[in-house]
């Protein structure tokens, strides 16, 4: 009964994406995309990877923080996943959790509006990245689906430390985020739409701008993501600039980086352009923990 109300309920949301899309202002962020997605996770309670698509990049579509989706499947610190993996999008219910013995706490609903790694203190100094935070999940490919566990765990390894672009290439391992985010902006135009907490609001910023003009990261970190699997958001680039913060910049109609790849603030990501939707702009956000906050209170004022 239960399945059957969900399904009515997804089919239900289909309809009414479809006709947001067919009739939102050419401005409007794909959020009915992201919904149905959400819903989806909530009605099969998991995902199936495809070619192409990161540990970051799936996590970012579902509003999850990658550290908890990879320790909720297993997934080891190299983060690697393979096409047709089923990837469960929630842990263990709380009352499970309590039966086997856990010591489960009440999450904490608080959001710092600093932008510091948690643990580390305003006076500053450089946090040691965990094992989990150390490595980037690589995109997945049919030829890695073939491999048995161990060829892939090698495959990733080697393939960590190779240069993918004509940009910056760091190891993950290797890589420490700041402790403390210095937010740029990523683009001059004016903003046309503002961050929106509602269910079906706009979850990060749109910046006017003309096609093919640049778009710049925010702040100093590493590609996660670059590519136009994520359905709504076109061509799409992710940026982690620690254990908490990720930044994403999408309907570009060019990229200039690729996974893997370190960045500077004010390093060209890509060019402005309408993918994804029907309106030449810069779709920005900002996620903490896996969740989106309203980019103007990390920028600065202009």
């Amino acid at each position: 009964m239960i399945k059957r109300v969900k399904a009515c309920r997804l089919a239900s949301l289909i309809v009414v994406a479809l006709l947001l899309n067919a009739c939102a202002a050419p401005h409007i962020a794909p959020v009915e995309s992201r919904l149905v997605a959400q819903e989806q996770a909530s009605f099969l309670g998991y995902h199936v990877v495809r070619a192409g698509e990161t540990l970051y990049s799936i996590a970012f579509s579902y509003g999850l923080d990658y550290r908890q989706l990879a320790s909720w499947n297993g997934i080891g610190n190299n983060f690697l996943i393979f096409p047709g993996q089923r990837l469960k999008l929630s842990g263990p219910r709380l009352a499970e959790r309590q039966n086997n013995g856990e010591n489960v706490k009440n999450p904490s609903n608080s959001e710092g509006r600093t932008t510091t790694n948690r643990g580390i203190s305003s006076t500053g100094g450089s946090r040691q990245p965990t094992a989990s935070s150390s490595q980037t999940s690589r995109p997945a490919s049919t030829s890695e689906s073939l491999q048995s566990n161990s060829d892939r765990s090698t495959h990733s390894v080697i393939a960590s430390s190779q240069s993918a672009s004509s940009g910056t290439n760091t190891s993950i391992s290797q890589y420490v985020g700041p402790s403390v985010v210095n937010w740029h902006w990523p683009a001059p135009g004016e903003v046309v739409q503002r961050f929106s907490s509602a269910s079906m609001g706009n979850k990060g910023l749109n910046i006017a701008g003309k096609k093919g003009e640049p778009v710049r990261s925010a702040a100093d970190g590493v590609v996660v993501y670059a590519g136009g699997g994520l359905r709504g958001f076109g061509n799409l680039v992710i940026v982690k600039h620690n254990d908490d913060f990720l930044s994403a910049y999408a309907h570009n109609s060019a990229l200039h980086v690729k996974e893997n790849d370190a960045v500077k603030a004010g390093q060209l990501l890509a060019d402005i352009g309408d993918s994804g939707t029907d309106r030449v702009q810069l779709h920005f956000e900002i996620r903490y923990q896996g969740q989106p906050v309203d980019p103007l209170k990390y920028l600065p004022k202009r």
